[in-house]
């Protein structure tokens, strides 16, 4: 989500405050009673209105590809900004149970152009081993002009309105900060996979000879890609382990197994390692990003493959990454990211890897419990 001014909206909201430490598994607010909610839309300036966004609609998913891609994140530091694909969009956003209705734009009335937006994926979670319904808020963006007009609360309110009318009372979100306290902060890692990345200045590393991936020819173990015939095995053998390891993770039916982790080209890649019993024992997955680069004579944009679930038991952690980084050299990935949540420990004391100077913070909205270390946190947001 991107980074917002200190206002005082989050005060009135139901979220755990800083400085204060909850020992209780619970909502803050208990008075949930969709009846009781409002059934049409916050009001807006005149000049505005609100819209759903048919992610099934060619041209409206164009509208918002195109819209994020000049006003989402921004990393001026670094001349980097997210680039996300409307394939990818519909990927993220197209999950089972989906409405459309969760997937809000707010347009000027003359032109019928986006001037803000804000998406949910409605999951079902587990917090501390109670499992909720609960949606993911996402690619919450204002158009750079508009920014001191508080469509961002709006949308804010308007999606949480809209859940509440399902009968759902939380939500998740990440930023990099926020007046709220946060359940849990992950730091991130990055291995660079390319000399782009060096050229760039977006590595301490000077030389990538060093970092030189064995050839995929000399792999000592046989993964393949995920099919869905392996969906039941997938999807027992993440919920098992999140379940063993972590405190808040997304409770995955084989439907959203099926949807989020077969392989998509240009979107994700799944793989997996069985016995001799064709029994899967190991499993990753990462999806592919793209951000622009600014103001550079010959690079106009980075790919980056990005880890979302890894399970092990056959291999190591290290091992089975080693073998997707041979993998990831057909797809001329430029570097890998990982946050150090789901009990990752791969890339901690390894030189290959740098340590982002952001952090990922993770947010629970109308809940409250105590906080999470990052190895806890079971859950990754595109």
């Amino acid at each position: 989500m991107e980074k917002k001014s200190k206002h005082k909206f989050w005060d009135t909201q139901p979220m755990m405050k800083e400085n204060i430490e909850s020992k209780i598994n619970e909502p803050i607010d208990t008075n949930q009673d969709c009846s009781l909610i409002r059934q049409t839309c916050y009001n807006l300036p005149e000049e505005f209105e609100c819209k759903n966004i048919n992610i099934h609609d060619e041209e409206q998913l164009q509208e918002l590809y195109i819209f994020l891609s000049k006003n989402y994140f921004q990393n001026k530091e670094v001349g980097l900004s997210s680039f996300y694909q409307a394939e990818f969009l519909k990927w993220a956003l197209d999950v089972p149970n989906q409405k459309e209705e969760y997937i809000i734009s707010i347009r000027l009335k003359k032109t019928n152009k986006i001037m803000a937006c804000i998406t949910g994926v409605p999951i079902n979670i587990s917090i501390n081993n109670e499992i909720k319904p609960i949606i993911i808020i996402n690619f919450l963006s204002v158009h750079k002009k508009l920014r001191s007009k508080r469509l961002a609360v709006i949308l804010i309110k308007e999606i949480t309105r809209r859940a509440n009318v399902n009968n759902i009372w939380q939500a998740i979100y990440t930023e990099s900060e926020s007046d709220c306290k946060t359940i849990g902060t992950a730091s991130f890692y990055y291995r660079i996979l390319s000399q782009k990345m060096i050229d760039l200045g977006l590595t301490k590393k000077k030389d990538i000879a060093s970092l030189q991936i064995e050839s995929n020819n000399s792999s000592k173990y046989n993964l393949i890609p995920m099919t869905l015939e392996d969906v039941p095995q997938v999807t027992l053998l993440i919920n098992n382990y999140l379940k063993k390891h972590t405190k808040l993770y997304q409770v995955l039916s084989e439907e959203d197994i099926s949807y989020l982790l077969l392989p998509k080209e240009n979107i994700i890649l799944s793989y997996v390692l069985k016995n001799n019993d064709h029994q899967i024992t190991d499993f990753v997955s990462c999806y592919i990003g793209y951000s622009k680069v600014a103001n550079h004579c010959v690079y106009k944009d980075l790919k980056s493959a990005n880890l979302y679930y890894l399970v092990t038991h056959t291999l190591s952690q290290k091992e089975m990454i080693n073998e997707l980084f041979k993998i990831l050299q057909k797809y001329d990935v430029d570097v890998f990211h990982s946050l150090d949540i789901m009990n990752f420990d791969f890339m901690k004391n390894n030189s290959n890897f740098d340590v982002g100077n952001s952090k990922t913070k993770y947010y629970l909205y109308n809940w409250q419990c105590r906080s999470l270390d990052s190895s806890e946190i079971g859950i990754k947001l595109v």
